[in-house]
């Protein structure tokens, strides 16, 4: 204002360089974690190589797991891989593979936003992996059936029979939704509170 009332014209500037926020903004940034930073994307880069592992963090509530194990989401979008998150909470620890549930939803969800063709495949090879069992596995994953459609109900077996069939059935599905050009990271927070199942 002060340019156009003196001079008549306003000199190109920046934007919102002298802006003040109307609200706290804390700072995403890790500091002093490059090490774990460096062995996360280690453990990723081995997976990659058509390997399975599991990699436990651990510490005080409040250092910043989650945040340290947020910052691989960029390295696995990077290799086109999948990156789902599912948590385990306290007072659902009388739900079966709640943690699990969640975090294969969210994998299921960023399928269908993959073209038909890709979908097409999906179902076929899920179908064939899977077989009349689908109904098991799309009463623990509900959007599932949006990709290999509406499933009929299996007779429930023995607590015993129900809960080897299923985790058959899990590890036959992350199988087949898995491949070294599309690896998948399943990160389930708080396990500490996982369920037995």
């Amino acid at each position: 204002l002060e340019q156009w009332q003196t001079i008549g014209r306003i000199d190109p500037f920046e934007l919102g360089s002298e802006d003040i926020a109307d609200h706290l903004q804390i700072s995403q940034k890790l500091y002093g974690r490059k090490a774990e930073r460096r062995q996360l994307r280690s453990t990723f880069e081995r997976v990659c190589g058509a390997t399975a592992e599991v990699l436990l963090v651990s510490g005080y509530a409040g250092v910043g797991k989650t945040s340290l194990i947020d910052t691989l989401r960029d390295v696995v979008a990077a290799k086109d891989g999948y990156f789902v998150q599912g948590k385990c909470e306290q007072y659902h620890r009388n739900i079966p593979y709640a943690g699990w549930s969640q975090a294969l939803m969210a994998l299921v969800d960023s399928w269908l936003s993959e073209d038909n063709a890709v979908l097409n495949r999906r179902r076929s090879m899920l179908t064939e992996v899977l077989g009349e069992h689908c109904g098991v596995l799309t009463k623990l994953i509900p959007n599932l059936e949006m990709i290999i459609g509406p499933q009929s109900d299996v007779p429930r077996p023995t607590d015993i029979e129900h809960r080897n069939r299923l985790g058959h059935l899990l590890r036959q599905f992350i199988k087949a939704a898995t491949s070294p050009d599309r690896p998948l990271v399943v990160f389930l927070d708080d396990l500490q509170w996982i369920d037995a199942a």
